[in-house]
């Protein structure tokens, strides 16, 4: 989901911030930093996966030195919002500033694909790797002498003078009754371990389903939550007497549109398997694509199920 995506762009640049391998301008980002970062990456690294995102921003340019004079034209306030993002003091940012953030701080998995599951397991730490594995000492013959003296031969006659005297009858008494003991002790220990891993099983199992019960009476981190309203690809929930801007809806909270109903803003994506298992509407000859049936958020009129004759006729060409 997005908003996993948004997490994992967070986490990551944290997690370069504190390991260094970031650019010394997005360590403490300004407006004129980002600018700079911008302009560096299109003169150095500019990458064609990152065109849709630079469209947000820019508008459509042929190439990545029209794209650098775009970023050098632009007012350096446009850049605001992503640091918002970066330092984490906004919990809602506009989808191309996650974006942005992404193409900034280098993030491999960019850029997003619907479906996906994303999660912070993606990026090595750059901190564990390249280590030196220790390299373990040769191991001393016993042959090997000390002062000139042969070691074994040492061992040899200081175990004879340990044993000499003793009673090997009795010895051997002891040395079952130490056995004896040690069984014992082997049994015990493994019951205790057995009886410990059944309390550690039984206790998972008891939390797990804690866990599940609370989860479906609570509904996720909705709670207290009884409207929503349509943030651009996906519902959000919110409190019912927060105000919104004068154009956007209200509803009353709907928990399956609000898991399942989202826009798909990446057309190519969808393919000849998805007949029958997405939803659309042509309005004025653009088409809107949705996960789920029910009404457009924004026009208001009921979605149809995606059928093979449009897909022939709308996407096919895309899909090739």
């Amino acid at each position: 989901m997005f908003s996993t995506y948004k997490q994992v762009i967070l986490q990551t640049y944290l997690r370069k911030k504190a390991a260094g391998p970031l650019s010394f301008r997005l360590l403490e980002p300004t407006p004129a930093s980002i600018k700079e970062e911008l302009i560096q990456y299109l003169n150095e690294r500019f990458d064609l996966r990152d065109k849709q995102t630079l469209e947000l921003f820019f508008g459509h340019q042929e190439n990545a030195a029209a794209y650098a004079k775009a970023v050098k034209r632009i007012e350096i306030d446009k850049f605001r919002p992503v640091i918002k993002f970066l330092k984490g003091q906004t919990d809602n940012p506009d989808d191309k500033q996650v974006h942005l953030a992404a193409l900034l701080i280098d993030f491999k998995e960019r850029p997003y694909e619907f479906g996906k599951e994303y999660s912070m397991g993606e990026e090595k730490d750059p901190v564990t790797e390249d280590k030196e594995v220790p390299v373990a000492e040769p191991i001393k013959s016993n042959q090997e002498t000390e002062n000139g003296e042969n070691i074994e031969s040492k061992e040899v006659d200081t175990e004879t003078k340990e044993t000499a005297g003793k009673n090997p009858v009795k010895e051997a008494e002891e040395m079952g009754e130490n056995e004896d003991v040690e069984v014992k002790r082997s049994f015990f220990s493994k019951t205790i371990n057995k009886k410990k891993s059944v309390f550690t099983l039984l206790l998972v199992l008891l939390f797990g389903s804690l866990g599940f019960v609370v989860n479906r009476l609570t509904d996720g981190n909705i709670t207290g939550k009884q409207c929503m309203y349509w943030k651009g690809d996906h519902y959000e929930a919110i409190e019912c007497d927060i105000k919104l801007a004068a154009d956007i809806d209200k509803i009353a909270l709907d928990t399956f549109l609000l898991k399942n109903f989202k826009k798909i803003t990446r057309i190519d994506t969808i393919t000849e398997r998805s007949i029958g298992k997405i939803w659309y509407l042509k309005h004025q000859k653009t088409f809107d694509f949705f996960t789920a049936k029910g009404v457009h958020p924004i026009h208001k009129r009921k979605l149809s199920r995606l059928s093979q004759y449009i897909y022939d006729q709308e996407l096919r060409s895309k899909d090739q």
